[in-house]
């Protein structure tokens, strides 16, 4: 399994930098809250470099909510973003709701001139679930295949620390799905 350090992006890092630069002569309030935002997004990098184990739901959408604060405040356009969480009963590896949301917005989100993504946390009597919808329809490039490595490291910590599994739809927008069984979140 590849390390959590992996996926610390030194050049979403180092835009940020530079926007909350920019921000700090345009808007220092703003440019306050995205250092926020990014001391936020940096230490749950960091606290997860060391996690063994599975993390509060609630921790990973307030890392997801950061990244989302600090790619609006370089944005070029705005990404709306919806929330649906019905539960807030479970925990999930770490880092596992962030790369989807990146998969999103890098892959998806350039196809569309308003983007949209829809975030849902839900639970069952089977399993408790995360998923990232966006709207990108047939503005996409026709075949692209975005699977990444992200993706792949996401679905493999799933499989190894809590029988998970993530699915990829992509008919009407594309949908990540995790899926944690009852019982694999223990």
């Amino acid at each position: 399994m590849k390390p959590f350090t992996e996926q610390l992006h030194p050049h979403f890092i180092f835009n940020s930098l530079t926007a909350i630069q920019e921000l700090c002569m345009e808007d220092p309030d703003r440019a306050r809250k995205a250092i926020q935002e990014l001391s936020v997004y940096l230490r749950g990098n960091i606290d997860a470099a060391g996690e063994t184990t599975l993390v509060p739901i609630r921790k990973e959408i307030r890392h997801v909510k950061a990244y989302l604060d600090l790619l609006q405040a370089d944005a070029p356009r705005n990404i709306t973003v919806s929330w649906n969480i019905r539960t807030l009963d479970f925990r999930i590896p770490p880092l596992s709701m962030q790369p989807l949301v990146e998969h999103v917005i890098k892959f998806h989100s350039p196809c569309t001139v308003d983007p949209a993504l829809a975030i849902k946390v839900w639970q069952d009597d089977a399993a408790d679930y995360v998923s990232v919808h966006d709207d990108a329809e047939s503005e996409c490039p026709e075949g692209a295949d975005h699977r990444t490595a992200s993706l792949d490291r996401v679905a493999e910590r799933l499989g190894a620390i809590c029988n998970g599994s993530l699915a990829y739809d992509a008919d009407h927008g594309t949908t990540l799905t995790i899926t944690i069984p009852k019982g694999g979140n223990a």
